[in-house]
């Protein structure tokens, strides 16, 4: 028996020692200051709950016995985990995992010059700087904290963002990667006094400064540099004499007042402008884009202000997005222009009597001048190439339409067009012309103008205009197309019309020719800008091609006329329009020919009464070059204007009467 229990004994004894043994091998009692370490919970770096240990990357993890520092081999902040450093920490090879964050708070950080990266904030990682004035303390210019792609370092407290080389977040230490995020978090100004945020990148890494606050007035005398993208999150007023350079672009919720600030500045090769935030420039200076910087818009942006296109090729992309200025843009170059290759649009606020240029192409400059002398509005503008919609022969016309769109109601808008002779034209363009502009209205083309010659003063760019008078409707978007004769519709039916006011009656006269399976005509009048409608309709009689119609209620104003031919199989088109003024002291030049004018051109005014107008001419710099008065009777009157001694270039007629102003362009060759 005695036997039997010794035996007993020996195996109970020899079992708790296996299982010990095996426990003793899964659970580490004790953690090495070279184990790899890694949070478990939220905690202060100095708790020893806050970490797990492991004497391998993979495990198995113990509750560490020691606080990690420098001498671990690695130190993991693990996602939905938030490490706060309150006491002083020397530590090396610490990565911040995607959702996890550390917070630099209180006490002193101590970054050795380990191998690899000493602090490497993962996407999606976040290690905050909540300690005024002190950054972490590294060792050595080669101790780095790099920020990856989508990491972010965090400053939520001052005296963090000064210059380099002092010891910030601009010290070399900091390695900012591609899309890498610096995230100011203050109520109050970062530094700007000659600062450059993220010094070290590359031209091809483009990191992001983004403020979650409005930080109120920011700016010195000095200049100011962001190396990536400024993203505001909250209000922006920079201040001060200082060039602002936000090298790949702005984005970001937050409003941007720069308006007494020196110039801002784009200038990487690529950037972007978006978010919901408004942008207002310096007044002085405005927005440069240079070097070339090709900017593709994210979102729908208002500029207050004017831009610059400063170089060769630079260019803004709109996309489906689009750019409104309450300014002017402005180039130097035909290959920099505002890009419309989508459904985008370039707007300019504030279109008047005075004029502006739209700076647009496609796959090249398309440039468009809307002068609005009896409204001021918001003119719209972008180019669609090829030609849409379809016109009768495209290799007889220029392969750009011209889409354009007033915010009002805007009568005898004044439009020129240009395009370059050698790239965008078709095969068998005449670049002498004479051509025709077009409008589609209702999915259907009618010519506007015919019989012009363009001029080629800026070739290769050449000009095609000031076109006739053309009304608008409210954002209801035109487009406009220029071909030699023919191109744009079909010769099968040559229409000319004209009209006069006898006894407060309007006659109004066409003559056709060429003219073949014509259903009827139809007399269309627009009432002071109001759409086009239909009046009345004339049946052709056999081999007529003479035609008249009485409107016996002119309206008072302004009463634009023009026929629509219906065929009895093809699509409709339309003449020319004419004007005529009724019970108005209103006036409007509805021609200037021949245009180009070499001596001597042929000025027709429409007019409400008898008056007396005054003649004002001014040459391309607003100088005064000839003036003159005319009498004129009560509606349609032809004026000649003599051109001998005029420089060569682009020239203004303004025409004044009893409070009324009509304008046109021409071109002295």
């Amino acid at each position: 028996m005695r036997r039997f229990l010794l035996c007993f004994f020996l195996l109970i004894s020899t079992v708790i020692y296996a299982n010990d043994k095996s426990n003793h091998r899964k659970e580490k009692p004790f953690s090495s200051a070279t184990d790899y370490f890694r949070s478990v919970t939220n905690g202060d770096w100095g708790n020893i709950s806050t970490w797990e240990s492991s004497s391998t990357p993979g495990g198995p993890w113990s509750a560490a016995t020691l606080v990690p520092n420098f001498q671990a081999d690695t130190i993991i902040i693990q996602s939905g985990d938030t490490v706060t450093i309150s006491t002083p920490q020397d530590v090396d090879e610490v990565v911040i995992q995607n959702g996890g964050l550390l917070d630099f708070s209180l006490g002193t950080l101590t970054v050795e010059d380990g191998a690899g990266d000493d602090i490497n904030i993962l996407s999606g990682g976040v290690f905050v700087l909540s300690l005024a004035s002190t950054p972490p303390n590294f060792v050595s210019a080669s101790a780095t904290c790099n920020v990856a792609m989508g990491g972010t370092l965090r400053v939520s407290a001052g005296g963090l963002t000064f210059a380099a080389p002092a010891a910030g977040v601009n010290a070399i230490n900091f390695v900012y990667n591609h899309l890498s995020i610096l995230e100011y978090t203050l109520a109050a100004a970062f530094a700007t006094d000659n600062v450059t945020y993220f010094p070290n990148v590359n031209s091809a890494t483009i990191p992001i400064f983004r403020t979650t606050a409005s930080v109120g007035a920011v700016g010195a005398i000095t200049n100011t540099a962001f190396n990536g993208i400024f993203e505001a999150n909250g209000a922006v007023a920079f201040v001060n004499t200082g060039t602002k350079t936000f090298r790949n672009g702005i984005r970001g919720t937050g409003n941007i007042n720069g308006s007494t600030s020196g110039k801002f500045i784009i200038n990487g090769a690529t950037a972007e402008l978006g978010g919901s935030g408004s942008l207002t420039v310096p007044t002085t200076g405005g927005l440069e884009i240079g070097t070339p910087t090709t900017v593709t818009m994210t979102a729908n942006k208002t500029i207050t202000g004017n831009v610059s296109l400063l170089s060769a090729n630079s260019l803004v992309v709109l996309g489906p997005y689009n750019l409104t200025v309450s300014g002017n843009v402005s180039s130097t170059n035909i290959t920099s222009y505002v890009k419309t290759n989508g459904a985008g649009v370039l707007t300019l606020q504030g279109v008047d009597a005075g004029g502006k240029l739209f700076q647009v192409g496609n796959s090249t400059i398309n440039p468009v001048y809307i002068s609005s002398p009896s409204a001021t509005s918001d003119f719209s503008a972008r180019i669609v190439e090829p030609v849409f919609p379809s016109i009768f022969n495209p290799a007889a016309a220029v392969t750009r339409a011209w889409y354009l769109k007033s915010s009002i109601i805007a009568a005898g808008v004044i439009l020129t067009f240009g395009y370059n002779i050698t790239t965008d034209v078709g095969g068998s363009f005449v670049p002498a012309g004479p051509v025709e502009v077009a409008v589609n209205i209702s999915t259907v083309w009618n010519i506007h103008q015919t019989g012009i010659i363009p001029d080629g003063t800026f070739a290769p760019i050449y000009s095609v205009g000031p076109i006739n008078p053309f009304g608008f409707t409210a954002n209801t978007e035109f487009p406009f197309s220029i071909g030699n004769h023919g191109a744009i519709l079909p010769i099968d039916c040559i229409i000319s019309t004209g009209a006069q006011k006898i006894n407060n009656t309007g006659i109004i006269s066409w003559t056709v020719n060429s003219c073949s399976e014509v259903r009827n005509f139809e007399v269309q009048r627009s009432v002071n800008g109001s759409g086009f409608q239909t009046i009345g309709t004339v049946n052709p009689a056999a081999n007529q091609t003479d035609f008249n119609f009485t409107d016996a209620a002119l309206a008072g104003g302004r009463n634009l006329y023009r026929i629509k031919v219906n065929g009895f199989v093809s699509s409709s088109k339309y003449s020319n329009t004419v004007v005529l003024i009724h019970n108005s002291n209103d006036i409007l030049i509805s021609s200037l020919v021949p245009n180009p004018v070499h001596d001597k051109a042929l000025l027709t005014v429409s007019a409400g009464r008898n008056t007396t107008i005054d003649f004002k001419i001014y040459n391309a710099t607003g100088n005064l070059v000839k003036q003159w008065s005319s009498d004129v009777r009560e509606g349609n009157n032809t004026i000649e204007v003599n051109a001998v001694g005029l420089a060569a270039g682009m020239y203004t007629v303004f025409a004044y009467s009893k409070g009324s102003t009509t304008v046109s362009r021409f071109v002295k060759q």
